[in-house]
C-alpha cells in the first residue's frame, strides 16, 4: 500500500512537471511577488499551472496512503490474530504434526458422517475417594500434572483429544481422517499411558501412587459438531463409544488396567505384537448392552 502511494505520487508529480514544462505554459514561479490582480487572471488562463495545487495534492495522497496502510496493517493483524486462535483450537484435540495440514483446509474435521474409528476412554481408580480429604489446589494440582501426560501420549500416537471428563479423558484415533493403524495407535496409547502414570509414581515415592484404567474398542461412529451457535464442540457418538466407556469401568472387576475390545484387538492384532500379554473375557456384561468380549492387557 505504501509503495503504491509513492509511486502514485511520483505520477502525479510527474504528470504536473511535464505539462509545466509545454510550450505555451507557466506558473508562478516565474514571478514570486505576483499580484492578486494577476494571479486571477492567471488562474482563467487554460495554459496556466498552479505548482501549489500540486504540492497540496501530492500531502494530502501521502496522508491518504499512511490512513489506507494503518487500515491494511490492523486487518492483517486482525486476520492473523483469527488463525492463531483457529490454529490454537486445533492444537487442543489434534496432535502438532496434523494442525498444519487441518489448517489449510476449508473444512479441516468435514461434514457430519460415519467411519470407523478406536475410541479410548481413560480414568482414575478410586479418585473420588483419594479427592474427600484433600485440599482444592492439591486436586487440581494432580489432575493437571495427570492430563498433561496422558494428553502427551495422545499426541504422540495420532490420536485426537476429544474431551477432559473430571479425572479422565476420552480420545480417538483416526478422527479427522482414518489410517490402518488406528486401533494399534489406541492401544499402544492405552500402553504409554499406563507406563507414563507407572513411571510418574516411581519417580515420587513420596505421593500416594495413582492407578489408570483404560477401556479401548473399535466399530463406527457418528462425527461432527455438536452444541448450539453460541458453543460447538467435536466430537464422536455411537457404540463404540458406548463399549469403550463400560470395559474402562469393567477393568476394576476384572482386576486389570487395560481392556481392548475384541473387535478393537483384531483390527490391532496385524499391526502390533499383543498375543502374548492378552487375556481374552468371555460375556463382559455391559449395562443396556449385550456382553461384549475383551482381552486384558495389563
Amino acid at each position: 500500500m505504501i509503495g503504491s502511494g509513492v509511486i502514485a505520487a511520483i505520477a502525479w508529480a510527474c504528470g504536473y512537471i511535464w505539462v509545466a514544462l509545454q510550450p505555451g505554459s507557466f506558473t508562478t514561479l516565474a514571478d514570486s511577488n505576483i499580484g492578486t490582480a494577476a494571479w486571477i487572471e492567471a488562474l482563467k488562463d487554460f495554459n496556466f499551472v498552479d505548482l501549489n495545487v500540486m504540492y497540496q495534492d501530492v500531502i494530502v495522497l501521502g496522508i491518504v496512503t499512511g490512513i489506507l496502510a494503518l487500515a491494511v496493517v490492523r486487518s492483517r493483524r486482525l486476520v492473523l490474530e483469527q488463525v492463531t486462535r483457529e490454529r490454537a483450537n486445533l492444537a487442543r484435540y489434534f496432535p502438532p504434526n496434523m494442525v498444519d495440514s487441518l489448517a489449510g483446509k476449508d473444512e479441516p474435521l468435514g461434514a457430519v458422517r460415519t467411519q470407523n474409528v478406536a475410541v479410548l476412554f481413560a480414568d482414575l481408580v478410586g479418585f473420588t475417594r483419594w479427592a474427600e480429604d484433600r485440599r482444592a489446589g492439591e486436586i487440581i494440582g494432580l489432575l493437571r500434572d495427570v492430563h498433561a501426560r496422558l494428553e502427551a501420549c495422545v499426541f504422540e500416537n495420532g490420536g485426537t483429544l476429544d474431551k477432559y471428563m473430571g479425572d479422565g479423558l476420552m480420545a480417538t484415533f483416526g478422527t479427522p481422517e482414518v489410517g490402518p493403524r488406528d486401533a494399534a495407535n489406541a492401544i499402544a496409547c492405552g500402553q504409554a499411558m499406563v507406563a507414563a502414570i507407572d513411571a510418574w509414581n516411581a519417580s515420587e515415592p513420596g505421593r500416594e501412587p495413582v492407578r489408570l484404567s483404560v477401556g479401548i474398542q473399535y466399530g463406527e461412529v457418528v462425527i461432527g459438531d455438536i452444541g448450539s451457535a453460541r458453543r460447538m464442540e467435536f466430537t464422536v457418538l455411537g457404540d463404540a463409544v458406548n463399549v469403550a466407556s463400560r470395559l474402562e469401568a469393567a477393568t476394576r472387576e476384572l482386576g486389570c488396567r487395560i481392556l481392548v475390545g475384541a473387535r478393537a484387538f483384531e483390527v490391532a492384532e496385524g499391526a502390533i505384537s499383543l498375543s502374548a500379554s492378552a487375556v481374552l473375557h468371555d460375556g463382559i456384561a455391559i449395562k443396556n448392552h449385550a456382553p461384549v468380549s475383551a482381552f486384558a492387557l495389563t
